[in-house]
This record gives structure tokens, sequence and C-alpha cells, in this order.
């Protein structure tokens, strides 16, 4: 204790200030015994959510509902897109179609389950899966045949199962027990999922809320995790008070003021006669009497006046005893505490407080069209990160089993290369989908002339119900396009340049003009060149005739002679096809080994796009010959005519059917589905009654034509 100008000063709080406060002051106390704040404490006690409780507050408020189901609607709205890294005869989406045609509606299923999990801390989808295997067994991958049924169950409805400990992983056990009777699904689909049936994690996909790491947490959380409410209720209580409280202090501090002359003396009782006979009192009246009197009138008259204030907006009062007035107050800094307490909310619910509010501050929408772009690709990206930490892993579990089903379109087979894809979807504006169209347009317009794709696949873009500049390619077979020619087909040297000197055309469409040649055949006294077969791909197309070009031949561009070769190389026809691009000539191709022009026309726009026709001319022998290199004068002497003439055109048409020799299921096997939907058509076998989709009903169809 220290004597301190007459007084005392307590500075027994240095080991306080020390530890408490970086700033300390004995004059002012701050830092000290003396500061109030050295006195305040966190409450660290967690106050849990019961399930009454959980389930009331989305009910009670809006806002928590919103909460719980922004992520959750917003991620199952972009969804999922399965791809394949290799060609398995199967379309990606025919399997997602499987899927829709489960029992229950998967969709929803996560949907709901998702924003189950949210809300409570954590709800199941039950899996029943045909695998001969008993639900509470570990599902047996090898022996899928189908899946039955999906089914959502809330956080009461499945719980852990262990017995006096965990067995396994707190977070992730090995079994559950079913808490419910309720029955949703018919008697034949009932097995294991009765009250208190046990069910492997395998079969169950599970969606949490707010994720406990601690096992020891969770553990004494029954197992469960937490809800998103629990973590944000007290900071979403804190805004409700703020909110109630701003609006009593505006009720209670609008206050009016009545001043009444001689009110003093009338409340000590000191009225004069007249005034008595007012108030209705004889003059022997008490002081008490006359006092109760006139408290009784004078509230009274408050009453009336601020009923009328209320009313009418008015006030009538005596001008010449009562003088009105009101109480100024200043609320500065007041609507500062409730931003902080809707900030503090706000960051608590992990939402952005744009998109919680549904409205845009200063810094927002309201600073342009790119401000709002900039933010929807914000919450979008906050979305995609939610449904990548959130569903993937329970969407590729499903997707496997569904591969691995035995009446998928998969047939039980798994590629050795696939993914789910989480896509970033943004809502844009029709403003900003004509830009994005535009953009995408000139993007085709150079990849089309490339050759990258054609505009056909480009046409795809646009036959959705909304437009997605997002391209899906036609598999393009490159296991036989790029086969190099045997020395069996011919013992010369094979240049791979259309003219023979290694030029080359600007114009990208031809990138093929490299492609190694396959075959070589015999056809007039012409060499051809052979650098695509029947049911190969080029430009993305499935051709249905060999393409290739004659061999020591100049056209008017300095190249080869460009040629679609068909089956019937009897015919001594030849059909030259104006080619044309952005509406202007580029080139002939020929057409030969067909009968008729109409044969011509239809081997073209099936290798090309339709808008690349120009028009069609049928062209002699002599006006071929014409375009040689390698003969005096561009004629054939007629010894060298014999000679060639000899040559048969076995070797191509081989090919040609070969591509349709096909005895055992195994060669079937190898086909991609594009090939066996051609060997089908060739023969006239037409469709499978059912699975059109599916390569084991196509090698079925086509192994009873075989027999």
């Amino acid at each position: 204790m220290v004597e301190f100008f007459g007084g005392d000063y307590r500075n027994d709080s240095e080991a306080l200030a020390i530890i408490f406060a970086a700033l300390a002051n004995n004059m002012t106390g701050v830092g000290t015994a003396r500061d109030k704040s050295q006195y305040a404490q966190i409450n660290t006690d967690v106050r849990e959510l019961n399930y009454q409780e959980l389930q009331s507050l989305p009910r009670k408020s809006r806002l928590i509902r919103r909460v719980i189901e922004l992520f959750p609607n917003d991620a199952i709205k972009a969804w999922y897109k399965l791809k394949f890294g290799e060609d398995v005869g199967v379309d990606p989406q025919d399997v997602q179609q499987y899927l829709r045609e489960v029992k229950g509606n998967y969709r929803e299923c996560f949907r709901r389950a998702a924003s189950l999990g949210r809300q409570y801390g954590d709800a199941f989808i039950l899996l029943a899966i045909a695998d001969g295997r008993a639900p509470d067994e570990p599902v047996d991958e090898g022996r899928i045949e189908s899946i039955r049924w999906v089914k959502v169950v809330r956080r009461n409805q499945l719980y852990p199962d262990y017995y006096g400990r965990w067995r396994g992983n707190a977070t992730d056990p090995e079994h559950y027990r079913l808490n419910t009777i309720k029955n949703e699904v018919s008697e034949d689909e009932n097995r294991g999922s009765t009250w208190g049936s046990k069910w492997h994690r395998d079969r169950v996909l599970r969606f949490s809320g707010d994720r406990l790491l601690d096992d020891d947490v969770i553990t004494q959380n029954g197992g469960y995790n937490d809800s998103i409410i629990q973590a944000m209720f007290s900071a979403w209580a804190s805004w409700e008070q703020g909110l109630a409280a701003s609006s009593a202090m505006l009720q209670d501090y609008d206050q009016f003021t009545l001043g009444i002359k001689g009110m003093s003396e009338m409340l000590k009782g000191n009225i004069s006669s007249k005034e008595l006979k007012a108030l209705g009192l004889d003059d022997d009246a008490d002081e008490l009497t006359k006092q109760r009197v006139v408290m009784e009138r004078m509230y009274r008259r408050a009453l009336m006046l601020d009923r009328g204030r209320s009313v009418v907006r008015g006030m009538m009062y005596d001008m010449e005893d009562e003088l009105p007035g009101s109480i100024q107050r200043r609320y500065q800094g007041a609507d500062k505490i409730m931003d902080r307490l809707e900030d503090a909310w706000a960051a608590s619910t992990g939402i952005p407080k744009f998109k919680l509010y549904n409205q845009i501050g200063s810094t927002g929408i309201s600073t342009g069209v790119q401000a709002a772009t900039i933010l929807k690709f914000e919450w979008a990206s906050q979305v995609n990160d939610w449904a990548d930490e959130n569903i993937r892993e329970p969407l590729e579990r499903l997707c496997k089993y569904a591969m691995l089903a035995k009446d998928s379109p998969t047939g039980g087979h798994l590629p050795s290369s696939w993914e789910v894809e989480l896509p970033l979807a943004v809502n844009l504006s029709p403003l900003e989908q004509v830009e994005l169209q535009k953009m995408v347009a000139e993007r085709d317009s150079k990849n089309i002339s490339l050759g990258i794709y054609s505009a056909q696949e480009a046409r795809r873009q646009y036959e959705k119900a909304e437009f997605d500049h997002n391209l899906v390619l036609e598999p393009r077979d490159t296991r036989d396009t790029t086969a190099p020619a045997s020395d069996e087909d011919s013992d010369e040297e094979v240049d791979v340049t259309r003219n023979g000197k290694g030029q080359r055309r600007s114009d990208e469409m031809r990138l093929d003009d490299a492609t190694t040649v396959q075959r070589i055949i015999d056809w007039q006294g012409f060499k051809v060149g052979l650098q695509y077969l029947p049911f190969q791909y080029r430009h993305g197309r499935l051709l249905s005739a060999a393409y290739g070009h004659f061999q020591k031949t100049k056209g008017a561009d300095g190249m080869a002679l460009d040629v679609y070769v068909g089956t019937k190389l009897n015919s001594p026809k030849v059909y030259a096809i104006a080619q044309q691009i952005n509406g202007e000539f580029d080139e002939e191709k020929m057409v030969i080994g067909v009968d008729s022009q109409d044969e011509a026309i239809q081997i073209f726009i099936k290798a090309m796009p339709p808008e690349f026709f120009g028009g069609i001319r049928e062209m002699s022998l002599d006006e071929l010959r014409g375009y040689r290199t390698d003969a005096a004068d561009g004629i054939l002497s007629d010894n060298e005519w014999e000679e060639l003439s000899q040559i048969s055109a076995a070797d191509f048409v081989s090919v040609a059917e070969g591509v349709l020799d096909v005895e055992t299921r195994e060669d079937l096997q190898g086909k991609t589905l594009v090939e066996l939907k051609a060997i089908a058509a060739e023969r006239g076998l037409g469709e499978p009654a059912r699975y059109r989709n599916r390569k084991a009903a196509w090698i079925e169809l086509i192994q009873r034509s075989n027999k």
C-alpha cells in the first residue's frame, strides 16, 4: 500500500498486469486490479442443442433454413458428369440414366441427405445392393447384380453400432443399426430394413454437417458430428437479441413531455376552492384525498394525450396551463453495432453475406455487370469446393457400384480410367449468355476449319434445354488409323504426302494429309493409297467408305487427287464432288467404287458436314488420266494398260468385307459399340429389342445372325 496525494493507492496487481496486460498504467488502472476488463471471462461451455431444437429452429427462422439448404441445393443443381478415359462402347450418361431409374430418386436423396446432415449433424442413404450378401456384410463388388433402391434416413433413425466401446475408427464405424419401425419399401425389398437391423458401411452413404475431427469428441457426441446450427447459434441469438433490443430502444425512448403550471403545488395539496370544485372535492377534504385525486387526474390526462398522439399523430393541450415537448436522443453508433453483430452471424454460417441475405451491398452488383459476374463465380466456386468435400465420395462410390452391376449399361465392367466431374455452375444473365455464345461461335469457327471437330458436334451445344459451351466429341478410334503399311501391300516406298514432295496446304482442314497409308490397291491403271479404311474415323466422323488419294497424280492445287473408295471396284465410274468451305469452293473430291451419282453423294455427306457439298459431276477416265504425272504425255501405252488392268482389287474388297467377317464372341468384344452398330446395319439386322446402348445386346444380335 502506497500513500499518494493523501489517499491510498493499490499497486499489488503488478503480477496480474504482467500476465494479463500488454499495457499497464498505474495512474489510470489499465491492466491493474482496478481494471474491470481483467475480471471478464469467456464462457467456453458448449450448450448442446437437442434434437427438438434442431428440428424447430429452421422452421422458426427462414435464415437458418437458408443457411442449411443453400449449399446442398446449388450443388445438386450443378450435379455431376461421369467421364470415361477410354472408349468402352458405352456413353457415360447411360450409367447416369441407369441410376435415375433406381427406385428412390437418387438425386433427390442426395439433396435431402446433404441438407439433413447439415441440420442434424449426420444423415445417411441406405443402398439396397443385390450381391447375394446380407446388409451387414461388405459389398461383393464382383457379384453385384443390380442396385434395387436407395433411401434417406435421419440421424435419429440410424446409429453407429458399438458395444461399450467403438469398433475401429469412431468417425467411420464398420456397422450401423436402424432405429426406425416405419418401412417405405415393398415386402420383397424389405430384407434387412427392419428395426434393429445391422448395415455394413459399404452399403451406407454418410453426409455430415460440421465434422468433428477429435475421436473423443465424436464419441462423446454419440458417434455423430455437429449440426452447423450448433456453432452459429450463439452469434445468431446475439444478432436476434440486438434486433429486438434496437426495436425496444426506439419504442421505449420515444417520449414526450407535458409541462403543467402549478403542478408541484397541486401535488402538495395546495389547491384553491375553484380547483377543488373542478376536481369534485369539498373544502374540508383532507390532504391525502386531494393528492390522490390530483394524481389520478394527471394520469388520465397523460394517458389520453399518449393515445391521441398514437392515433392522430397530434396532441391537444391547454395553451395557458400546459406546455408540450419531447426528449431528443441520438443513437449514434447503434447502426455500427448492429452491423458488427450481423457480420459475426454471417461469418459463423460460412456463407457470403450477399448470398445469405440475398442482396448486394455497396461494393456488389450495383458497381456493374462485371462485379455481379465476379460474385457469381465466387459463389459457384464455393459451392464447388463444398461439393468436392461433401458429395464427391458418396457419388464416386455409388457410380462405381452402378458400373459394376451386371444389369447396368457397362454390364459389370469397370473402366480402367473414369472420374466424377463436379462442374462449376454459374447462372449467367441473358446479356452474359449472348456474350458467351459469341465467343464460343468464334472458337467453333476456328476449330471446325482446323478439323478438330465437326459442325455437327458443335451443334450439340445448342440442342439441350440450355446452351452448354462444353463439347463432347465423338470417340475417335486411332488404333487402326495409325497402323503402318505392311511390306506385302507394296514393294515400293510410299510417300506419305499427297504430291510426293512433302508439301502441305495451309488449309488446316487437311491436317490428315500425312496420315500413313494402310493399303494400296490398283484401280483402272491407278494406284490408290488408302489412308482410312471403312468404319474408321476421320474428322470425328465414321467413314462408310475408304479414303485416300490417287498416287502419282497432281491436281490444280499441286497436290494428289483425293478420293473416296466404295466397294464396287468393277465400276469404271468416277464422280468429282465440289467441296466448299464457308460457302467458297475449296477443291474437288473424287469418288470411285460406286454405280450412281446418289451413292457418291451419300458417301461424301456421311464423311463431311452437309454444308461442305457444293455439287457433283461425272468425270471420264480420260480426264482422270490427265492428272497423272508418271506416264509420257499423260497417256499409258497399250502394254502398260494391259499389265495394270490384270491387277485385282481383291485386297481392298477383303478389307471391306473383313470388317464384317466376325465369328467369335471374343472378336466382337474387341469392337466398339459404333463398329457393332455398323456391322448390324451392313447385314440389315435392325436393332436389339432392348438395351440399344449396350454392347452385349448388339453382340447377341450379330451372333444370332451368324448362326
